[in-house]
């Protein structure tokens, strides 16, 4: 089979962006944030960046007191972690000000004086999911080298994320996306999703719901650790998600094992491990059913898994 563009609309082009990591391995360093119209957000050396595929706008530039290697977004939120535990969060959407860093550290006394070391555990990956205790506050989920998913609640004023998706779904049935109206106009088509053909929501909200002109957008936010939700396995941990009903984690490392929790019980409760690989894993997904997931495995190499709907039955 020859290369072709045929799947793409429009034709592709590029966007100059400058990306880094510090850490070889495999990592999250591009993510795509609705919030902000069609523009990615990426990791640049101290600081995070946005950068409009349109050039609709200059970049913007965050900066931080790390380097970070890692870059994840959710709920109207952009978070990203660094080598040592630092972790920082923002607001996904263009132009907000705010940004809270979490700097884990210790002192030193040094022979110029006393001196401040980050410290602490490579983040492997990030993800950001509604807490499994309330849908409305976001929660972070952070894979570690040290075993362990840390777990943070968002607290402050985090966006009302899920109004602002239903907007963004109302704008995209109304209007299309300027992806889709560009392809629509080159060849020839309609363009999709007139209104009132579909009126169903992703996350499964009655289309009844009065779709409001405005959202929350939110303000400051900070992380609280939850030390006492922290998930402790038996290896690094690379990557982990949420399925879109909020029932169920699953989580990889740097074993072929693959582990799934249940988030209904008190704390994330262990229902099963699977093999899946060879070799390491090193990122996960699920299916918007929530009845599959995903796993990318390090010898190039995939897996998915369906779980089974009935309770305690899984294959």
């Amino acid at each position: 089979m020859q290369p072709s563009n045929s799947l793409l609309r429009p034709h592709p082009y590029s966007v100059r962006a400058t990306t880094t990591a510090s850490h070889p391995q495999l990592r999250d360093l591009v993510v795509y944030t609705p919030e902000a119209g069609n523009a990615v957000s990426l990791v640049c050396y101290d600081s995070i960046c946005s950068v409009s595929l349109y050039a609709e706008r200059p970049p913007e530039y965050t900066p931080l007191k790390f380097s970070p290697s890692t870059i994840s977004t959710g709920c109207g939120l952009i978070a990203v972690g660094g080598q040592s535990s630092e972790l920082a969060l923002k607001s996904a959407s263009p132009g907000a000000d705010w940004c809270h860093q979490f700097l884990p550290a210790t002192s030193q006394p040094s022979s110029t004086g006393v001196r401040t070391l980050h410290s602490g555990s490579i983040n492997n990956s990030i993800h950001i999911a509604p807490s499994p205790h309330s849908q409305m506050t976001p929660r972070l989920l952070v894979s570690s080298n040290d075993e362990a998913i840390r777990v943070f609640d968002i607290a402050g004023r985090p966006p009302d994320f899920r109004a602002a998706k239903r907007r963004r779904e109302s704008e995209r049935r109304t209007r299309g996306s300027v992806v889709d109206l560009s392809w629509a106009a080159a060849s020839g088509k309609r363009t999709p999703s007139a209104p009132g053909e579909d009126e169903s929501d992703d996350d499964g909200s009655d289309s009844s719901v009065e779709e409001c002109p405005s959202f929350d957008e939110g303000g400051e936010c900070f992380l609280a650790p939850v030390p006492s939700a922290d998930v402790r396995l038996r290896t690094a941990v690379n990557h982990c998600s949420v399925s879109p009903d909020g029932k169920w984690l699953v989580a990889v490392g740097d074993t072929n094992e693959v582990f799934l929790y249940d988030t209904r019980a008190a704390g994330y409760e262990l229902a099963h491990v699977f093999t899946a690989s060879e070799d390491a894993s090193f990122s996960t997904d699920w299916s918007e059913d929530n009845v599959t997931f995903a796993v990318a495995s390090q010898g190039a190499s995939s897996r998915a898994r369906a779980r089974a709907r009935r309770a305690g039955a899984r294959h």
